[in-house]
Formats: C-alpha cells, sequence, structure tokens
C-alpha cells in the first residue's frame, strides 16, 4: 500500500525498532528491584539440564534461562532478557503478518500498538515464561512464508521445527493440532512441491525435537493434564459458565482477581485497543471471512482454556489473533478515511497522521503503565520484593 515512500519505510522500521527495543529494556533489572516468588522457583526448575529434562515443560525457554544463567551469572537483567529475546521475535514475525495482510505502513504501525501493549511488555519483561504463549504468531510467519517462498524444503523444515518447538509448551497441543485440521487443504497441496529429502529431514527434525516431552509422558502419563492444560478436577458446569464469563470480561472490562502482572483488576485491553478490535472483527469478517474465522477460533481456543483452569494468564493464547484484529483496526480506518478523498493529497498524509497519533497514544499508556504505573503498585511491590 501507499503513505510511505520505501526509503522512508526502511528508515522508519529501523529507528522504530531501536527505538522500542531501548524502551522495553528500559530498568529492565531494577523494575521490579527483585524476582517474585513464581520467577525464583522458575529459575530453579531451570537450573541444570537434567532439571529441564524431568519437566521439560516450556523447554525452550527453560533451556535459554540456563544458558543466561551459566553464561553471565543469575542476574535479572540477563534471565529477563530471554523472554524479551522472544518478544522481539514474536513482534517480528507479528510484522511479516501484517505487511502481508495489510501493508507496509499499517504493518509499522500495529507491530508498535502490539509490542508496546501491556500484554506483551509484562510477559516480555518477566523470567517466566508466559510470552512463549505467543508463539501462534511464529508458527503463522513461517506457514505463509511456507505458501509463498520458492525456497518450499527449507520453508518445510522450518515449519516443523517451529511446531516441535512449540509442542513443549502447556496447551499448545489443541492449537497446532487445530490449525493442522483448518490448513489441511493447503498443507497436502505444498506438500507435493517439497522434496522428498527435504519431506524426510522435516519429519525426522519434528520426531527429534519432541523426544523429551513424550518420554516425560511414558515416565508418568498424569503429567498429561498439565501438558493438555486438563485440570485433575473439572469444574462444575455452572463454575465454568462462570469462569468463561468472567474470562471474556477480563479482556475488555476486568479481571476476576488480580494478577501479579497487572494493574489491580484492569482488563488485558485498553479503550482504544478494543476499538481497533471492533473495527477490524467488522473488516474482517465482510472481506475475508475465513482469515476471520481462523483468528476467531484462535481466540475462542484461548478463553476456553482460560475458563477451564481459571487463570488469566491463559488468555495470552488468544492475544496474537486480537491484535490482528485490531491491525485490521488500523487498516479500516485507513481505508476509509482515504475513501472520502481519493485523489486528494493532503487527506491521505492526514490519515497517516491520525493513525499515528492513535499509535502514539496507545504506545504512551502502554509504556506508562508498564514502566510506570505497574512497578509502582503496592501489589507488584509485595510480590517482587528481595528475599
Amino acid at each position: 500500500m501507499g503513505g510511505l515512500k520505501t526509503g522512508s519505510r526502511r528508515v522508519f522500521l529501523i529507528l522504530t525498532v531501536l527505538l522500542i527495543s531501548l524502551l522495553v529494556i528500559y530498568r529492565l533489572e531494577s523494575s521490579p528491584k527483585a524476582a517474585s516468588q513464581k520467577e525464583r522457583q522458575y529459575v530453579t526448575s531451570a537450573s541444570s539440564l537434567k532439571a529441564v529434562y524431568d519437566n521439560p515443560i516450556d523447554a525452550p525457554h527453560k533451556l535459554l534461562v540456563l544458558a543466561a544463567n551459566k553464561v553471565f551469572n543469575p542476574r535479572l537483567f540477563y534471565l529477563r532478557s530471554v523472554s524479551i529475546v522472544i518478544a522481539l521475535a514474536v513482534s517480528i514475525c507479528f510484522y511479516l503478518l501484517c505487511r502481508h495482510w495489510f501493508g507496509t505502513t499499517i504493518a509499522l504501525m500495529s507491530s508498535v500498538v502490539f509490542l508496546i501493549s501491556p500484554f506483551v511488555l509484562a510477559p516480555a519483561r518477566a523470567i517466566t515464561p508466559e510470552i512463549l504463549r505467543f508463539s501462534p504468531l511464529i508458527i503463522l510467519a513461517i506457514y505463509y512464508w511456507h505458501l509463498r517462498t520458492r525456497h518450499k524444503d527449507m520453508a518445510w523444515i522450518g515449519l516443523l521445527l517451529a511446531a516441535g518447538t512449540a509442542l513443549y509448551i502447556p496447551g499448545m497441543f489443541w492449537w497446532i493440532a487445530g490449525a493442522m485440521l483448518i490448513c489441511r487443504k493447503q498443507l497436502l497441496t505444498t506438500a507435493g512441491k517439497i522434496s522428498q529429502p527435504a519431506a524426510a529431514a522435516g519429519l525426522l527434525t519434528l520426531a527429534l525435537s519432541i523426544v523429551p516431552i513424550v518420554l516425560a509422558l511414558v515416565r508418568d502419563w498424569r503429567f498429561l493434564y498439565q501438558y493438555l492444560l486438563i485440570p485433575h478436577s473439572l469444574p462444575q458446569p455452572i463454575e465454568f459458565l462462570k469462569h468463561l464469563a468472567w474470562m471474556v470480561l477480563s479482556l475488555f472490562f476486568r479481571t476476576p482477581y488480580h494478577e501479579p502482572i497487572l494493574i489491580g483488576r484492569l482488563p488485558l485491553l485498553s479503550v482504544m485497543q478494543l476499538a481497533l478490535v471492533v473495527f477490524g472483527s467488522y473488516a474482517l469478517y465482510s472481506a475475508a471471512r475465513q482469515k476471520a474465522l481462523w483468528l476467531s477460533a484462535s481466540l475462542i481456543l484461548g478463553i476456553l482454556l482460560a475458563a477451564l483452569n481459571n487463570d488469566i494468564k491463559l488468555l495470552f493464547f488468544s492475544l496474537p489473533a486480537l491484535g490482528i484484529f485490531m491491525a485490521a483496526g488500523l487498516r479500516y480506518l485507513y481505508i476509509e478515511w482515504r475513501s472520502v478523498f481519493p485523489k486528494n493529497p493532503i487527506p491521505k498524509g492526514l490519515a497517516i497522521a491520525m493513525l499515528a497519533a492513535v499509535v502514539a497514544i496507545q504506545g504512551l499508556y502502554g509504556l506508562t503503565y508498564s514502566l510506570i504505573a505497574w512497578p509502582a503498585a503496592e501489589p507488584t511491590k509485595q510480590a517482587y520484593v528481595i528475599k
């Protein structure tokens, strides 16, 4: 799409990445000044290769924490940097997806809205592995690369490696199984374009990558409950419906209880983000119903898992889909404004300026929330204390 010239886009992209990276790591070690009890327990669970092997849940993240612990000593900056690196990778994949669907200008703006959102900054600055629940974006980005690229063999191996790595994340089995069911025709169509050696190498890569998690399930079948996010005691129907309602409300109204990575009982989405989701949902269901249904299925899966376990953090599975709906909302507003004055360059520039203002306001809110208000909140100080 138009809006920014190619050279300007590149300069803006580089400056944006540098600025956001600096903001994300701002006071990383001192805000908060100490690790929470959950973070300390998590570091202990990643203290050795044997510990990771014994409980391979979130193993990719644990191995990176283990490496940071051994190479740089257990400093908070390096331990928290693990999640930041993954968050940046997720954001790059989010940008690539949005560029493919909505154009470069909207992709840049929506990536800023996405990465500087409290629901991304909070897990990105934590030692614990909640940021892994945004990994569907990585798989989607590789999948669309696989469909479009001439290097089918390389993309196939990368896709299966990403899927095998993601299978260590509790609950991701359901997402991957659903994605395979939805995309089975496209996968079968492109399978014929992959060479036999590459197909075999991809399957071997997948098989080897999931060996530890399979062995863990063989050692103790009860591990399956934790892996599939199925509680040992299922809630009663009325209780489940109550949890389901609260998880939906947690997205835009208020949460049922306080979660340490949030401020009080504030919802995950801001008013502006919610408005973008509404506009984006309307636009996608009107112009790309199939994509909208896929994203809605991912959104519903996250809500159902969160309700089943009464765990707000599991709503992070729903946020990648909501982020794409936000990007569609920005695209919709841009197109609608340009349709009023299709040939006049002044309204076109004004449209970009207005969208940039929306992005700036949302970015300021996210940074204020995550870097100033949240560390200063009393519950945060109580959860992140030096012991």
